[in-house]
């Protein structure tokens, strides 16, 4: 008999898989924040950026596997609960988001005040002519990149937007396959989304790339993931790496392409990860999960802040700590924020535990 990946199975992952990924989680924002640091200080740098964007495609990856998750967890008698769902992501995405797009404005506001050059502009540009707001608006309603670009103080949010409507149309997929006809109608209109950026298409691919990896999880349908082929895939990025190098006037295009490779790779890497029983992981790199989604979204702020006090390459290192430390103090108490309640102690006996999805993007 052939098994078939079943959309509403729900199965946990072990305790070595969870803080492998958030090991996973906590590395990558600590990358993206390296990966804009170097070029920000040290001009020209371009494998640190690539690195960067490879990270936001982990982020990507492991959203997409616990959106699933929290989905089919969601999902009872044939049932999708999407009030306790829509809750969950509200209190996941927006507290934190709130608290980034006052970080962007407070770096904003101050700029003058602190900057070498008395204004909003640096005496040496590298990434950015000067930090600004452009885009504010569009960006808090998350509508950057299908109404124009992210807010260009904080370049990074191009992914939140990006996640945020996967959630929706993740919870559109399950409304409609439980039954409910506005579902469809829901994803009738995401093809419009397609028009007006296709980037949804190929970052939206990266995503349920990790989505799928938790259907097949759920329905015992990874044995085809092995070492061998994990250590293989690895050669996609590699080489990605490498057109990187050698062709670097075509670099936007190839950092791109190294991005999905990565991305391939890294969902080969998930789906063997699922089948191990003992993993590696740093209990310091796993400790950055809890405040790795603040990292993410108000770094990039702070950096420019930091630059504009002082252009020294030795900031660089003052910049990243600081930023670390504020993260791991002031985020992680905002990621606790949950302005919707978790369901009822009787309600939660009613299913088993989950982790959080693991989206710091």
């Amino acid at each position: 008999m052939t098994m078939k990946p079943n959309l509403f199975a729900n199965r946990r992952i072990g305790l070595e898989q969870s803080r492998y990924f958030d090991m996973w989680r906590g590395g990558a924002a600590i990358v993206v924040l390296l990966g804009h640091a170097v070029p920000l200080y040290f001009e020209g740098e371009i494998i640190f950026p690539a690195l960067a964007g490879a990270a936001v495609m982990a982020f990507f990856g492991l959203s997409g596997f616990f959106i699933h998750k929290s989905l089919a967890k969601n999902t009872r008698e044939g049932v999708f609960v999407w009030k306790e769902y829509g809750a969950a992501r509200f209190n996941r995405i927006i507290p934190t988001f709130i608290f980034a797009l006052f970080v962007t404005w407070a770096c904003w506001a101050i700029a003058p005040m602190v900057f070498q050059s008395g204004t909003r502009e640096y005496l040496t540009p590298t990434i950015r002519e000067s930090i600004s707001l452009d885009g504010f608006l569009r960006t808090a309603l998350f509508l950057n990149g299908i109404l124009g670009p992210t807010v260009s103080a904080n370049g990074p949010l191009w992914s939140l937007a990006y996640e945020v409507w996967f959630y929706f149309g993740a919870a559109l997929l399950f409304l409609g396959m439980t039954g409910k006809r506005i579902g469809w109608v829901g994803l009738a209109l995401f093809p419009l989304l397609f028009v007006a950026d296709p980037w949804f298409v190929v970052w939206g691919a990266c995503w349920l790339s990790g989505f799928g990896v938790s259907v097949l999880h759920a329905s015992d349908m990874l044995g085809w993931a092995n070492r061998r082929l994990m250590l293989v895939s690895a050669l996609l990025p590699i080489g990605g790496l490498v057109l990187i190098i050698a062709i670097p006037d075509l670099w936007f295009w190839t950092t791109r392409l190294f991005q999905v490779l990565f991305s391939v790779w890294f969902t080969i890497h998930m789906a063997e990860t699922l089948q191990s029983k003992r993993l590696f992981h740093s209990r310091s790199i796993v400790a950055t999960a809890s405040f790795s989604y603040s990292l993410y979204v108000v770094h990039f702020p702070m950096l420019l802040l930091f630059y504009g006090i002082d252009e020294a390459s030795y900031m660089a290192v003052i910049a990243v700590l600081s930023i670390l430390v504020f993260a791991a103090v002031v985020g992680k108490w905002v990621e606790t924020i949950k302005p919707f309640p978790r369901p009822s102690a009787v309600a939660m006996a009613t299913r088993p535990r989950q982790p959080d999805d693991a989206s710091a993007s």
